[in-house]
């Protein structure tokens, strides 16, 4: 197989909701008197009927510009880019897309646990060079929070609260050097507290919140809080910021959305739907929300203009196509389209709508490169920075933050040298595909979808490699060949094609297998993973995984049998010994087995070996010997993975 240039890649997110939008303009009416002082705050936040008015000024305190076009520019001292919530690394970069800060989750991780911290779960928010992390806790019906802050730099970790049980934390913010825990109790009760770093260190204190006022307006109301400028892995900002950056917040009460102004003045927001949504983006001049067909079984991207309040439909919902809102700035929505149908390689094309002149543009399409479905293209950890686009794509085995300037002509995507992660699998080959669809032959609904994938061997890697590749093409062959033959023999009545009609995914049979990694191990073996996913109906599918392993010299397959020097009776008992082991390591609440004691994990694992069974996974230092969900512990478990050093296995230090 020769080199060829991989294509590009990104990823997304889809947003989902829970109706169609509307076109019924309803009146704008206060829910109270506006006295002198609202009126007053009125004109100074441009929350109310009268106009937009001005927006406050950016988070780091700078200035804004103006564009060619008219349109504002922000001065910006740092934005994180986050390409996902669960992100090993975050880059804060400036309004001209340059490096000014780097975040590092995983040693942030470490330092915790070094403290007897528990980390299950990811950073909270991050800024000036810290991270923040919040751990809950289960207290009774409720959660206890402790919230801290740890220096990147030098991985000092210090305690910044607690929070005991009687709230949620809601979230937590990072805004102007203080940090924000927007609290909430049962029927949407609101608070928030504040806190600031003393100059004794990495030491923060608790200080007044001047909008602890307009935090109480919002009781009662469920709430949307919207930002252009900084946010949290979750996409998520505190009241305050809300309130500073566009004077007001959106709250949902009783089927109806209003605009709460920081004075306290509720009013009514017309064009908008009696339904909820559970993804809604605004500014000063309007909002823009994804609501969800029920016929259709597709979304649509709907908007309100705050200026004349009428209705917007951006994208109506099409059969058979997902969509959804990426971001929102300066009056203009971001937003995605893709084929429904597609099933995994699906081709998304980015939109540009302004709300203001009804102008939709695409700005580009990218399509899902096989070898890494996982990120979806031209959509992962998209973002308006400074009036530009970022986000992530693949570059040959590498997947990097790139730009796109807006204002220019859009050919051009330009590389910031940062780095988002990497696909080892292009370093040695490249990925192709095959996949089905099988319809009933009563109704014609799709009742079987397949999806495969398989790897080819760069010739430069091995002299065999054409019988490396002849190998796994005929499994992918053959698998496509039994889907298809296997529908064909599908047999069904007039009451079956019903369901199909009512429940069309749950009567769809479906099945992914992908190649989720590719290593050469001391310059003599090529190991090949496949991961999947096979669902049948019910609550949830099964996860799939495996690894071929391949001689680069000879092209052979080989086993473990190929390398092991014991009996078949030795490697029951290692692999039971080692089960036993992980087993006692947990502690007594936290096991994921099914066992309750270690002599019948030792057992179950003990019949359960099969030196020719084949689960596991070989690495550079040693197998991975794995139970899938249900073998030894419950499908909320997943995978049990052993780990087995080469020198235990096979008594050398590699294979």
């Amino acid at each position: 197989m020769k080199r060829k240039v991989v294509g590009l890649l990104l990823a997304l997110t889809l947003s989902v909701s829970v109706t169609a939008c509307t076109n019924v303009a309803e009146v704008m009416s206060n829910s109270q008197t506006e006295s002198s002082a609202d009126k007053t705050q009125s004109d100074e936040t441009g929350s109310e009927k009268d106009g937009p008015g001005k927006e406050a000024s950016q988070e780091d305190g700078s200035g804004e510009g103006k564009t060619d076009s008219g349109e504002t520019k922000e001065s910006i001292k740092e934005k994180i880019l986050f390409t996902g919530y669960y992100d090993d690394v975050y880059y804060g970069v400036n309004e001209k897309g340059e490096k000014v800060s780097e975040y590092r989750w995983e040693d942030v991780r470490k330092a915790l646990k070094e403290k007897g911290i528990e980390v299950n779960g990811t950073a909270a928010a991050m800024g000036d060079g810290l991270i923040f992390y919040y751990q809950s806790e289960p207290t009774g019906n409720r959660y206890a929070y402790h919230v801290y802050a740890v220096d990147v730099a030098s991985l000092t970790v210090a305690p910044i609260y607690t929070l005991d049980e009687g709230w949620w934390l809601d979230n937590l913010d990072y805004y102007q050097g203080k940090v924000y825990l927007t609290l909430n109790a049962d029927n949407y009760l609101k608070s928030e507290m504040v806190f600031e770093r003393t100059s004794e260190g990495l030491k923060f204190a608790e200080v007044e919140n001047p909008m602890a006022a307009a935090v109480q307006n919002t009781f009662g109301y469920n709430l949307f809080l919207c930002s252009k400028n900084q946010i949290n892995p979750s996409g998520n900002c505190s009241i305050t910021r809300a309130f500073e950056e566009t004077g007001f917040v959106i709250g949902y009460q009783d089927n109806q959305y209003y605009k709460i102004s920081k004075g306290g003045i509720i009013t009514k927001i017309p064009g908008m739907p009696s339904d909820y949504s559970y993804n809604m983006k605004y500014d000063a001049k309007g909002a823009v929300y994804s609501l969800y067909d029920n016929e259709l079984k597709s979304n649509a991207i709907c908007g309100v203009n705050f200026e004349d309040g009428k209705a917007i439909t951006v994208s109506a919902a099409k059969l058979d196509e997902y969509q959804g809102i990426l971001d929102y700035y300066n009056g203009k929505v971001y937003y995605y389209t893709h084929p429904k149908d597609s099933f995994v390689i699906y081709n998304n094309a980015v939109w540009e709508y302004d709300l203001a002149t009804g102008k939709n543009q695409q700005l580009y399409a990218m399509k899902t490169e096989p070898g890494a479905t996982d990120v979806a293209p031209g959509t992962q950890g998209f973002q308006i920075v400074g009036g530009d686009a970022y986000f992530i794509r693949l570059m040959g085995d590498q997947l990097k933050w790139v730009k796109r300037e807006l204002d220019a002509d859009g050919s051009n995507f330009i590389d910031l040298g940062l780095s988002a992660g990497e696909k080892t699998v292009f370093q040695y080959g490249n990925v192709t595909y095959d996949s089905c669809e099988n319809n009933c032959k009563g109704c014609g609904i799709p009742i079987t979808k397949f999806y495969g994938e398989t790897f080819l061997l760069f010739d430069e890697f091995s002299p065999a490699a054409d019988k490396i590749n002849d190998a796994l093409m005929k499994n992918l062959q053959n698998q496509i060949k039994e889907y298809r033959e296997s529908a064909d023999q599908r047999e069904y009545s007039t009451e079956e094609c019903e369901y199909h009609k009512l429940y069309p995914e749950q009567y769809c049979e479906t099945y992914e297998e992908e190649i989720s990694g590719v290593q050469i191990l001391n310059e003599k073996y090529l190991t090949v993973d496949y991961s999947g996913y096979w669902y049948g109906g019910g609550a949830h599918g099964m996860p799939y995984m495996n690894q071929r392993l391949f001689d680069l010299s000879t092209g052979e397959e080989m086993t473990l049998q190929d390398f092991y020097p014991g009996s078949s009776k030795d490697f029951k008992k290692l692999i039971a010994t080692k089960t036993k082991e992980d087993y006692l390591s947990y502690s007594e609440d936290g096991r994921p087995y099914f066992a309750e004691d270690a002599d019948t994990v030792y057992q179950q694992a003990y019949d359960y070996a099969l030196l020719d069974k084949g689960n596991l996974i070989f690495g550079k230092d040693g197998i991975d010997y794995y139970y899938p969900p249900y073998d030894m512990g419950p499908y909320a478990s997943g995978y049990i993975f052993i780990h087995i050093s080469y020198q235990e296995l096979l008594g050398r230090p590699e294979l």
